[in-house]
């Protein structure tokens, strides 16, 4: 098992995060598709949830949405209702279960806004509104780099850059972080290395990756987890009441969990350096 968080998983045990008194909006980013940034951001999002705090996932995955389909509704609002000025921020999220609700795109929709930045303003203003509601949105971007994706980011508290240990992956995860510095978009980077075969395979991409962008752009990211590729899991789900508790749990899912709690406490620290208001 790829548990390389053991102790810090142990130290959080023992010295539970309190929810933090400001909102964390973490933006989920790839430089290309098929990272599993989809699948990430899903069960992330699930599991600070089940670790008590209030979690929002939002699909901006413009008009290729999945999240539909993996949670087996028809929904009555999406977030181009929202765009489109047919509803109200209040009608968008929906409540999956206790402290999990989601904000769902659209799916090949033949009548596509073009107008998507100044709706994406105006959603995170409405977010805003809304005070502390939240403890954590979670943006689930599209592949690739975008105006969007972008515009997304420059409201986001905290990126989390979604690639896989090949060196196309990481070659494109560096572009990302380059495009970030030069739109001025100055917020702290956290990595995930996903389907790897080893945790000495994880490590490497991380350290390349890094090695790269300490040199070239003089920023520094963080690693937040390396995941194992599981061949068990061909779609994400929604976890049952029991599954975190459980102690026969996919592998996949103890080391998103473990990703969870550092993004957690990440949230916590960051709280604790805002001024009060």
């Amino acid at each position: 098992m790829f548990d390389q968080a053991f102790k810090l998983r142990e130290y959080y045990k023992s010295n539970a995060v309190e929810r933090g008194s400001r909102q964390q909006i973490i933006s989920v980013t790839s430089g290309k598709g098929g990272t599993g940034k989809s699948f990430v951001a899903f069960y992330v999002a699930q599991l600070l949830a089940k670790q008590g705090h209030k979690t929002l996932l939002v699909e901006f995955d413009f008009n290729l949405a999945s999240l539909t389909y993996h949670l087996g509704i028809n929904p009555d609002n999406t977030l181009f209702d929202f765009f489109d000025g047919k509803i109200l921020f209040e009608e968008l999220p929906q409540k999956i279960f206790e402290n999990f609700e989601v904000v769902l795109g659209d799916n090949g929709r033949l009548n596509y806004t073009d107008n998507n930045i100044a709706g994406i303003r105006n959603f995170f203003n409405s977010l805003y509104s809304k005070g502390n509601e939240y403890d954590f949105v979670i943006i689930d971007n599209g592949a690739g780099i975008s105006h969007e994706i972008f515009e997304t980011l420059k409201f986001s508290t905290f990126n989390l850059l979604v690639t896989l240990p090949d060196h196309v992956a990481v070659m494109d995860a560096y572009v990302v972080v380059k495009l970030m510095k030069k739109n001025s978009i100055d917020i702290s980077n956290g990595v995930i290395v996903n389907k790897c075969k080893s945790i000495s395979e994880g490590k490497l991409a991380f350290e390349n990756l890094n090695k790269a962008v300490n040199h070239f752009l003089k920023t520094e990211l963080n690693l937040m987890g390396i995941l194992s590729e599981d061949l068990h899991i061909k779609e994400p789900k929604i976890l049952s009441e029991t599954s975190v508790n459980q102690t026969e749990i996919p592998e996949i899912i103890s080391e998103i969990s473990s990703v969870a709690l550092s993004i957690a406490t990440f949230g916590q620290m960051a709280n604790n350096h805002q001024p009060a208001s």
